[in-house]
Formats: structure tokens, C-alpha cells, sequence
């Protein structure tokens, strides 16, 4: 009997210590199979739990200084009723100058809707009145403003007005009477 109590402890000794061996094993395919050299291997995944805590901090080197400053040829232009005549916002700007609009405010005080286009003109002026030959017109943004409100459009990517070639550039809009209106942008 001695003997085989001690045969069943050295068979349970012998089972425990497969147990740990086999838990701790990989399976073969469970793993991946490398990549060939000079391939890489996508991988795809399937995120369970997206709120993981995360912890500790990050360093970084060769930080790179900035300044904050406003493009080359930045313009902010707020025209109302009192210059509506003249219907330049900007110019008359050398041949080849682009515009970018990045925003357009128009506030109408008045009892009537009214409509804003935003314009380029390009040929030959000294003051973006008077062409020699009709100008060639790029249209711009516009936006009607309901009567007693305010409109503002933002262009996160600027909305472009293109350069023709050979010609002064003259930014402008039809502003009716008792508008106010403010462009931001810049020349390029």
C-alpha cells in the first residue's frame, strides 16, 4: 500500500508539472508567422475597450521655436455704407497676386434680405475702377443676408481666387446700400 500511495503522488507530481508546461507552451499557430524579409505584415485588429487608462509622460527633443505671426499679405477690410461707392476691397495688387478669403462677415441693419458677391477683377488699372478692356472677372463667394441679421462664413481652407496672367488684381464686391461687410484674407 506504501507503494502505491507513493506512486500516485509521483503520478500527480508528474500531471502537475505537464499542466504548468503545457499552459506556459504557445500553440504553434496562435502566433504569427514573420514576414519575409524586405515585407511588412498588416495586422488586422479589433479593439474591444477604447477607454484604456494611460499613464506616464513623453519627452521631446530638438523642440522646434514658432512665432506666431499673420501671412505675407494679410487683410482684414470692414466696408459699410459710407464707401459702398467704391467697390475695391483690395488692390489694385501686381500682376500674378492670388487671393485667399478665409472669412466673410455681412451684417444688413436694413428691412430687406440683400446678396454679397465677393469678387476678383484682373487687367490693367492703376485703381480698380477703370480697366483698358473689359477685366476678367473670377467669381468669389457670395451669401444673402436676411433683413436685421448677420452672416458669418468661415473657409477653414480658404476659398482661392486665381491669378490670370498678365493683369493687375483688384478684389471686390457688390455691396448694396446699408451693408457691412468684413473680409479676411491674404495676397499671395
Amino acid at each position: 500500500m506504501f507503494k502505491l500511495r507513493k506512486s500516485v503522488f509521483a503520478l500527480a507530481g508528474v500531471l502537475a508539472m505537464l499542466g504548468v508546461i503545457a499552459v506556459l507552451t504557445p500553440e504553434k499557430g496562435f502566433g504569427q508567422n514573420p514576414a519575409a524579409p524586405g515585407q511588412s505584415k498588416v495586422i488586422d485588429a479589433n479593439i474591444i475597450n477604447t477607454t484604456l487608462p494611460v499613464t506616464g509622460s513623453v519627452s521631446v527633443a530638438n523642440v522646434v521655436e514658432t512665432h506666431s505671426a499673420l501671412p505675407s499679405g494679410a487683410f482684414s477690410v470692414m466696408k459699410d455704407s459710407q464707401s459702398i461707392s467704391n467697390s475695391t476691397i483690395v488692390g489694385p495688387d501686381p500682376e500674378g497676386t492670388n487671393y485667399a478669403i478665409t472669412s466673410l462677415t455681412v451684417a444688413n441693419p436694413s428691412f430687406v434680405s440683400a446678396r454679397v458677391n465677393l469678387f476678383a477683377r484682373y487687367g490693367t488699372t492703376t485703381n480698380c475702377q477703370n480697366f483698358n478692356g473689359p477685366p476678367i472677372e473670377i467669381v468669389g463667394p457670395y451669401v444673402v443676408v436676411p433683413a436685421g441679421e448677420t452672416v458669418h462664413l468661415t473657409f477653414p481652407q480658404p476659398f482661392i481666387l486665381t491669378a490670370r496672367p498678365g493683369s493687375a488684381g483688384c478684389m471686390a464686391s457688390t455691396t448694396p446700400e446699408n451693408l457691412f461687410i468684413t473680409v479676411v484674407g491674404y495676397r499671395f
